[in-house]
């Protein structure tokens, strides 16, 4: 008799520890969201040949009010990106990009806890036409045409 007891109160003491559920009550950290602002996805952009750079603008929220920081890829195909940098601004300024070539990027927003990619949008960077009387010049983003003028006769070693 006393060796079932002695089952009888283990299995209501197995019975009470593997039937108490976790507190409902802890708050779960919720991931950050992340948009891409600018440069739009596709753009055509056109920048001195001196400074060859572009900012690319993001914005990002955490619904905790958390620090974020961001670690912005760039690449030449969308399909393998770089980190080359971490932030803790939404933004960021290109340098010494290659006329003509097409770039791909995205940011990763973190707020120590979770982590969420943007999509992934490319960029091409070109010259500003040389003419000195002024071009139309067809935007991709807007699809319209506009009109641009050169300052390649007053600083020629920016072109």
């Amino acid at each position: 008799m006393r060796a079932s007891l002695k089952w009888l109160l283990l299995a209501a003491l197995l019975i009470t520890l593997f039937s108490c559920s976790a507190p409902t009550n802890v708050p779960i950290n919720q991931a950050p969201r992340v948009s891409l602002i600018s440069p739009q996805d596709g753009a055509q952009v056109a920048v001195l040949a001196s400074t060859r750079s572009v900012t690319l603008k993001f914005t990002a929220t955490d619904p905790e009010g958390q620090a974020l920081t961001f670690e912005v890829y760039l690449g030449t195909s969308a399909s393998n990106l770089s980190k080359i940098a971490t932030v803790n601004r939404p933004e960021y300024i290109l340098t010494n990009l290659t006329p003509g070539q097409t770039y791909y990027w995205k940011v990763v927003v973190s707020d120590g806890n979770n982590s969420v990619e943007s999509p992934v949008w490319s960029i091409h960077r070109w010259m500003e036409p040389r003419n000195d009387q002024g071009s139309r010049v067809h935007d991709r983003t807007s699809g319209g045409w506009s009109e641009r003028r050169s300052l390649s006769r007053r600083y020629p070693d920016h072109f």
